[in-house]
């Protein structure tokens, strides 16, 4: 069942899930919680291969300004929504949005299609969709921390789950 970071962080504590693989979160219960940090992550443009900036490199204020944008609704994940919105705000831009979607999946097929632009997870930019283009935008800032997660004291199998974890994310830092 694909879940957002927020559902799965919930469900780890409500014991439905044993691990999760999440996104940062307002929800988070340090206390509760085993927390391994894998990485952190930036926010980069994702826009349409149509839409020529006509540059290489990051892009300014000037070559955003005013494009439709997609985004999503804030209930999804409040606290990276707003981090979102602040660091926008920061850099000058007012985001004109077209479109809601409730996860970064569909944000890039509706990039794909031409509907507007979406400020996503640099992570995608290993996987890019046909006809979506990643773009870095100065001044832009939103680190996402990446993280493995389980209930404190967990059982055998997640205790070793949680060990090939920390194992492959060694091993990923070396190279």
């Amino acid at each position: 069942v694909p879940m957002g970071s927020v559902e799965q962080s919930d469900a780890v504590l409500g014991e439905d899930l044993d691990a999760g693989v999440v996104y940062r979160q307002e929800n988070l219960l340090e206390d509760a919680m085993s927390i391994l940090p894998l990485r952190v992550d930036n926010v980069v443009l994702a826009a349409s291969v149509d839409l020529d900036f006509e540059k290489d490199g990051a892009l300014e204020l000037d070559d955003i300004d005013g494009l439709p944008i997609v985004s999503f609704p804030r209930a999804i994940a409040p606290a990276y929504h707003d981090a979102l919105n602040a660091a926008l705000a920061g850099i000058g831009f007012d985001p004109v949005i077209v479109q809601e979607a409730e996860n970064e999946t569909t944000m890039l097929s509706l990039v794909s299609a031409g509907v507007g632009c979406a400020f996503v997870n640099s992570a995608n930019m290993h996987r890019p969709p046909r006809q979506v283009r990643f773009h870095e935008v100065r001044g832009l800032s939103v680190p996402i921390e990446f993280l493995f997660i389980t209930r404190n004291n967990p059982g055998g199998l997640t205790q070793r789950l949680r060990e090939i974890v920390e194992e492959l994310d060694a091993e990923q830092a070396l190279n």
